[in-house]
């Protein structure tokens, strides 16, 4: 079914999206009504209150903008006293083979991160940054880029990770705008690679946006 929507400022208008939606039901005989959980917080408890307040039936249901269904974290964590999202990741990495070759993470088993940002509030909601990312990981080259066969032991594995615990420590700056929003800052973030690995094609320069706080 295809719905005329009302130009701005006209009499069929109402500048309200629930007494918009309801006047189409009743309008075009709508006897259900369905919608996509969105991933905007008020938005979603807007819907929730509207779906409640109609008298056909109303319901929401999950979308593919997400990897997960929207419990499934909360019967994750089901009993915890903590939430640690490492452990979600982790899982979620297992399911969907990301960063992994035959099932074993791809990477080094111990990093560490020291990470420095200045913020000033430029005008209102909006904030500047600047930022120094220092840090490094260990082991910092798989076992193939060693020319080495796989571990044959947790001994070995330790032992490289404490020999290279401290080396070959890498560095990132950049810059970026936040923008205070009701479900938390929209950030923008450019950092740069200033001593780049060519061997592994890294990049000079990359672009992250995200909305909401980090865990």
């Amino acid at each position: 079914m295809t719905l005329r929507v009302c130009p701005s400022g006209t009499s069929c208008n109402r500048q309200d999206f629930a007494s918009n939606l309801k006047r189409l039901i009743r309008k075009h005989k709508i006897k259900r009504f369905e919608y996509l959980w969105p991933d905007e917080y008020r938005l979603d408890r807007q819907l929730e209150a509207i779906a409640d307040d109609l008298t056909i039936e109303a319901r929401g249901g999950d979308s593919e903008h997400f990897l997960t269904e929207r419990e499934e974290v909360a019967k994750m964590f089901a009993g915890k006293k903590r939430y640690l999202m490492e452990s979600f990741y982790r899982r979620m990495r297992k399911r969907h083979e990301v960063l992994l070759e035959d099932g074993n993470p791809v990477g080094g088993l111990a990093n560490n991160v020291i990470n420095i940002e200045l913020r000033q509030r430029l005008i209102g909601n909006l904030t500047g940054s600047l930022f120094l990312d220092f840090g490094n990981v260990s082991p910092n080259r798989t076992r193939a880029e060693q020319g080495k066969p796989p571990y044959d032991s947790k001994s070995e594995i330790m032992s490289d990770t404490f020999s290279q615990y401290f080396k070959d420590f890498r560095t990132g700056v950049g810059f970026g705008l936040q923008y205070q929003l009701p479900v938390g800052p929209a950030r923008v973030d450019f950092a740069f690679n200033p001593d780049r690995d060519s061997d592994r094609d890294e990049d000079f320069f990359v672009f992250h946006f995200s909305v909401g706080m980090a865990f």
